[in-house]
């Protein structure tokens, strides 16, 4: 049956090569994007797919991951992450339990991190890495949408994900959805704000990553790159 919410007919493609050539084609980031298709209907799955992959490292890594980690992905939710867990327990033994996190100690290492988690947002948002003192991701949340200098922002959302991970250090990050990845006054100001509150709770603010379509920019150390697709 032809999905009609697929206009280009990108979803049919896919489906009628596997069943031509089976998945030795695909790569991860492929095979999620395929998956998904069964839990969204109206929406491109591949920045899901990419943002899935980005947070959590491997697809294996993003089938075991909880339901809650899942859910808060942007484009994800409560659909996506029923449907990954419902595959993961359906492999059972063949899964690993969830141990495999992100380590993020270079600038370079959490603008590779961070650039999936930004495709195709329209909008400035924040995300806020919680690390434990091995650099490991606890706990990556979606705080806000809207400026990084938003005083409702700095604070008390923030210091909540400190508070509720158990943080020793976060790597803050937002978006310039239509500008470049070079930091404002106002982006440097809001950094040593929140550098200056996290070390209050004993915490340390590791960077502040600036996005902007594939580029990203660090913050506390002026390093930059840029990540391809794929």
């Amino acid at each position: 049956m032809t999905d009609t919410n697929d206009r280009s007919g990108h979803r049919m493609r896919v489906r009628k090569r596997i069943a031509a050539d089976g998945t030795d084609w695909m790569n991860e980031t492929d095979l999620l994007e395929a998956l998904l298709f069964g839990a969204v209907a109206r929406r491109d799955t591949r920045p899901i797919a990419e943002r899935l992959i980005g947070r959590f490292g491997s697809l294996k890594a993003v089938l075991a991951a909880p339901f809650s980690e899942i859910s808060e992905i942007n484009g994800a939710g409560e659909s996506v992450a029923a449907l990954l867990k419902t595959v993961c327990a359906a492999a059972g033994s063949d899964m690993p339990p969830y141990t495999e996190r992100r380590t993020l100690r270079t600038s370079r290492e959490m603008g590779e991190f961070f650039v999936p988690l930004f495709r195709d947002e329209t909008t400035e948002a924040v995300y806020a890495a919680c690390l434990d003192e091995a650099g490991r991701v606890l706990r990556c949340a979606r705080i806000i949408t809207g400026g990084v200098s938003s005083a409702r922002f700095r604070i008390r959302l923030v210091t909540a994900e400190v508070i509720y991970s158990g943080a020793k250090a976060v790597v803050l990050a937002h978006n310039h959805p239509c500008g470049t990845a070079m930091p404002s006054d106002e982006d440097i100001v809001a950094t040593e704000q929140i550098r200056i509150n996290l070390s209050a709770n004993s915490c340390t603010l590791a960077d502040h990553i600036i996005v902007a379509g594939n580029g990203w920019c660090s913050v506390l150390t002026g390093s930059s790159g840029t990540v391809e697709n794929g």
